[in-house]
């Protein structure tokens, strides 16, 4: 009993692999991988620039109907959160936002839009950073991102700033559109992961990306 207590505090205290990759985020050693993220300059200068790169492609759209396009940004966002994890993606997407309305601003700044950003890029970070990279994953993730931040979330607020409308009044026309548009959101997640894993494996950009990666059904 002794003996496994005190290999049970090794493990803890064993640093993470820089080559480790997780099934899920529930462990300790995710949480510390991700954390630890904050005190290395690199991943600071990457989010930095996944933070310029979703401020230039804001305005690239593709329509697929009447009111209704898929934009750029969350691929960048997602593809940034893979690299540098929840942590660093939450603080890159809150301040993303807050550049964006300084840059351009678009009504009375809520804070709360701000967290709604920083939640998404968290999300993508939880299921994607140091993962075997999947369609469906990939489909869950954007699903976790459209449920809780563009079709529960963004309605409250704004039913709380403007009180003009309910928060299911704004609900009943987000669920039809984030529905029709996820599959084409996947799609467009899939064919990105699919081209950039191999350029970032080559390159090494992070060390836990192994070379030979291609984004599967079920996994790289």
């Amino acid at each position: 009993m002794k003996g496994q207590i005190m290999s049970n505090n090794a493990n803890i205290q064993n640093p993470v692999s820089p080559e480790q990759t997780f099934r899920t985020p529930f462990s300790t050693a995710f949480w510390k991988s991700a954390f630890d993220e904050l005190k290395k300059p690199k991943m600071l200068v990457l989010a930095a620039l996944f933070i310029a790169l979703r401020m230039a492609v804001k305005g690239f759209k593709i329509p697929v109907a009447d009111n209704m396009s898929i934009f750029f940004t969350f691929v960048v966002n997602a593809l940034g959160s893979f690299l540098y994890g929840p942590v660093v993606g939450f603080l890159s997407g809150a301040v993303c936002d807050t550049l964006s309305y300084i840059l351009k601003p678009s009504g009375p700044y809520n804070p709360a839009f701000m967290l709604v950003e920083g939640l998404g890029s968290f999300l993508f970070g939880v299921f994607l950073y140091r993962s075997r990279v999947s369609v469906v994953r990939l489909f869950f993730c954007k699903f976790s991102v459209n449920l809780l931040c563009n079709i529960l979330l963004t309605p409250l607020f704004l039913s709380m700033m403007y009180g003009e409308k309910t928060m299911f009044a704004y609900m009943v026309t987000r669920i039809p559109k984030n529905l029709i548009l996820l599959p084409f959101e996947t799609a467009l997640l899939a064919v990105t992961f699919g081209v950039m894993l191999p350029v970032l494996s080559r390159t090494r950009t992070v060390p836990w990306l192994k070379s030979g990666l291609a984004v599967g059904i079920c996994g790289h």
